[in-house]
């Protein structure tokens, strides 16, 4: 095996040789290119395109894509043929009772929907949601030749994309609020939005196209249908080339929460669980139950029944259009980092009940001008030609506008509940499902052909009330930010499956340690520490640059300590000799490197902690750089030897990563005792700093140090960390120039003392 042959699943080696060893599932970030090293494979591969580098297969951005893309030819095709009012018949009838069975079975199968997705995985649920459209839409196709016989196909067919679409959907919203991070959620929905609404304007332009010259209200044609069938197929088909939510790597390295083991067992109890985590959510079901009601008198009473059939297909155009417009424009300001999320929330929230009374307001005024009776005689159909079209033509312009802002809201208010894929999951289930069900209520309304005006009525009512509801949700429960300790209960992952780990200048790993000794001449010293005393095999193995035989003088104290180990070491292209030295895979797998035995032969106090000089300080000497220091005291409640060991052996794991990514050189703690203060207190002295510890950072640049304040990274995980042990209103800093001195160019890199 050629060292310059990553193994399989490792990343592919940079220009610098040095490496770390790889967990199974770590987030790599190379910290001197700037960029996540992930793994190997076409999921992960970057490619250039007129000189801008597009994200990964695998990346949340590229797979939300897709999912539009999915959706622009199965819902969106769908949207578009509904848009039309009684799916391009002129008696809506059928449809009504095909879509009452659609959203009853919708209902139940969306509500247990995050269950199908958790364990079936967003891939084989979004291609099986997609199949149930086309099927849809032929027994549409054979019912305008074969009418009554085949009614009973008509039903079964809405059963079915009942099913398939509560997979659909669900799998949809799980990908779109639970891969990007908590301050991209806003545009992500607009991403999407836009996306999928594209395909109900092109579907639009499908009749408009084929019924350009009908100025009645008629059926639309075969081809329609036809052209909508063949693209619903291919958005199921183009489903299967989705990614599963395990192997999603976003930007900073990071993963989406998952169950790594779900069961039925497990997903079904889930749904309890999230019920659980957060009761508070059952406020929002009358949003849910609310976001669906309306698309049935909207299609059905307005554009359905008032205009001709190019009119209404025009008037489809224009709706959906409005909707990319609304998905554009909500999205981003929901997203607004210069207010905290729990001001946009309220924001959000009245903003939202404003435009309920000023749309459906102008609705109001236009349902008084015709009843159902009206519209069931032969010449009532509007035409865009005709006096007074341009009026009711905007009033559903704004329709299209109020329900992209609706369903925006929603889906944000459930995303800033939570970042775990799982309990979005279920979250999206709950909409649906409940969403469902007030779609086959309404349906079922205009089936029983309720009048015009009582569901316009039901509408307004229904939408009011919701958000009033909603607001204890609103106004209580969304905070600025969810840590990740909250996200991952309930599930079997731990902060370490998906938060961003780094790699110390990317290297690369070997399968099998034997086949590369037999290319070098081992030396023989360290020979003697690699036999009998240790076995030579292991699948985890990794070389490490060193710049002088000194620096791998090594001894172990104890072979137990080295049941999984890494062999570090150089390749000489003079003598053609490979120099080793020895550390437990525990120790070299983390960002901030480990001592070596022989610098700390027995474990320090929790008072002792210890700096770090990080591997790209290796290319710097006498270098002027920014020396910042932070001094801290503990948080209330805790004692100084709980703050000292918990800044000590689980903060500094979290933060060593970061400190690394934005190129820290860097970074030391010290601890200090009241014990140890007491010893400055003499007479006459000065006085003592009362602070129990210090942090210090050299950095390049102080835009160094603002990047990391300002990173997402900081706010949402490190920030979060150091609530648990800092009291940060009690904080200080100073800042000043600072030279590193390098001794031969070689900085020491792995010093210090570990804790027990």
């Amino acid at each position: 095996m050629s060292l310059n042959t990553p193994a399989a699943g490792q990343s592919a080696p940079v220009n610098n040789p040095e490496a770390v060893a790889y967990r199974e599932r770590d987030a790599l970030y190379n910290y001197s290119t700037g960029v996540v090293d992930v793994p190997q494979g076409y999921k992960y591969h970057q490619y250039r395109i007129f000189g801008f580098t597009l994200p990964w297969y695998a990346s949340p951005k590229i797979q939300l894509g897709m999912v539009a893309f999915v959706c622009f030819m199965c819902p969106g095709m769908f949207n578009a043929l509904n848009g039309m009012g009684g799916g391009g018949l002129k008696d809506t009838r059928l449809v009504n009772d095909m879509n009452t069975a659609l959203y009853s079975t919708f209902a139940f199968f969306g509500f247990f929907g995050g269950t199908f997705v958790n364990r079936l995985g967003v891939k084989l649920t979004l291609a099986f949601g997609g199949i149930g459209y086309g099927i849809y839409t032929i027994s549409i196709l054979l019912y305008t030749h074969y009418e009554n016989d085949v009614r009973a196909f008509n039903i079964v067919a809405g059963v079915l994309l009942g099913v398939c679409a509560a997979m659909l959907w669900t799998a949809q919203g799980t990908i779109m609020i639970s891969y990007p991070h908590e301050h991209q959620k806003g545009h992500y929905f607009a991403w999407f939005w836009g996306i999928f609404n594209m395909g109900a304007v092109i579907g639009s332009l499908i009749p408009l196209g084929g019924n350009i010259n009908t100025e009645n209200n008629e059926d639309v044609s075969d081809g329609t249908y036809i052209g909508f069938i063949v693209l619903m197929f291919f958005g199921a088909a183009l489903a299967l080339l989705l990614c599963n939510a395990n192997d999603i790597i976003r930007k900073d390295g990071s993963y989406v929460i998952l169950m790594k083991n779900p069961t039925w067992q497990s997903e079904f109890y889930g749904l309890y669980e999230t019920i659980r985590y957060e009761p508070f959510v059952i406020f929002l079901f009358p949003m849910f139950f609310s976001s669906n009601w309306f698309y049935v008198y909207q299609q059905n009473v307005v554009n359905g029944a008032y205009f001709s059939t190019r009119t209404k297909a025009l008037n489809s155009l224009l709706y959906w259009l409005a909707q990319i417009a609304a998905a554009a424009i909500w999205g981003y300001l929901l997203d607004l980092e210069y207010l905290r999320r729990s001001v946009r929330a309220k924001i959000a929230l009245i903003v939202l009940f404003v435009m309920t009374f000023v749309v459906w307001g102008g609705g109001y005024v236009h349902q008084r001008t015709y009843t159902r009776e009206m519209a069931q005689t032969e010449d009532f159909d509007t035409d865009w030609r005709d006096d007074g079209y341009v009026g009711p033509m905007f009033l559903y312009i704004f329709y299209g506008f109020y329900d992209a802002a609706w369903q925006a809201t929603v889906y944000w208010f459930m995303g800033a509940l939570s970042n775990s894929g799982r309990r979005c999951a279920n979250y999206i289930g709950f909409y649906k499902g409940i969403q469902s069900a007030g779609a086959a209520i309404s349906n079922n309304l205009d089936a029983r052909e309720v009048s015009f005006e009582a569901q316009f009525i039901s509408n307004w009512v229904l939408l009011a009330a919701s958000l009033i509801i909603a607001s204890p949700v609103i106004f209580l429960k969304i905070r600025d930010h969810v840590g990740l300790e909250q996200d991952l209960e309930g599930t079997d992952e731990t902060m370490a499956d998906i938060a961003p780990h780094v790699v110390a200048n990317s290297g690369h790993a070997v399968d099998n340690f034997e086949m590369e000794l037999d290319e070098f001449d081992i030396m023989p010293d360290v020979a003697s520490l690699l036999t009998p005393r240790l076995p030579i095999r292991s699948r985890r193995l990794a070389f490490r640059c060193v710049a002088t035989r000194e620096m791998m003088n090594f001894s172990a104290d104890d072979p137990a300590d080295f049941e999984e180990f890494v062999v570090f070491g150089k390749r000489s292209s003079e003598r053609r000799s490979l120099l080793f030295s020895l550390l437990p895979l525990t120790a070299a797998a983390t960002s901030i490197p480990q001592p070596r035995s022989v610098s700390a032969l027995e474990p320090a106090t929790s008072a002792e902690c210890c700096p770090f000089t990080y591997k790209p300080t290796c290319t710097k000497n006498l270098e002027r750089v920014y020396h910042i220091k932070l001094f801290y005291n503990r948080k209330e409640g805790i004692t100084p030897e709980q703050f000292n060991v918990y800044w000590a052996n689980n903060h500094t794991k979290t933060a060593g990563d970061f400190h690394l990514r934005f190129g820290v050189y860097k970074y030391s703690q010290y601890h200090s005792t009241p014990e140890l203060r007491d010893l400055l207190r003499v007479p006459g002295g000065a006085p003592v700093l009362e602070f129990d510890g210090a942090a210090e950072f050299w950095v390049p640049t102080m835009e160094t140090f603002q990047a990391m304040g300002s990173d997402p990274f900081y706010r949402d995980v490190i920030t979060t960390d150091e609530n648990n042990f800092i009291d940060h209103s009690s904080m200080r800093m100073i800042v000043g120039f600072d030279y590193i001195m390098v001794d031969n160019q070689n900085a020491v890199t792995e010093h210090g003392r570990t804790f027990q």
